[in-house]
């Protein structure tokens, strides 16, 4: 229970986290070291939810494979919007 409680932490860390770094318009320097530390190899549904949100753009989950589609969107929600481009 000690662990899972750790991971949800953990998780509720990073996702506030990267709502900050896309509120602060850093999304693509975020993605760009998820990317060199191997996350896009393993974490699909993170790496689209993020890609979404630097866009702000939830369609481009739409054709997601159903089986990433549901976590994907989950986590783009989590995230939150960026800041607007000025």
């Amino acid at each position: 229970m000690q662990q899972r409680f750790a991971q949800n932490s953990l998780h509720n860390k990073f996702f506030a986290l990267g709502a900050a770094a896309l509120q602060r318009g850093d999304g693509l320097p975020l993605q760009a070291l998820l990317r060199e530390i191997g996350l896009d190899k393993t974490a699909l549904p993170l790496m689209l939810a993020l890609e979404a949100a630097i866009g702000n753009d939830p369609e481009r989950l739409s054709d997601v494979e159903p089986e990433v589609h549901t976590a994907a969107l989950k986590m783009f929600e989590r995230l939150g919007t960026p800041a607007s481009e000025s």
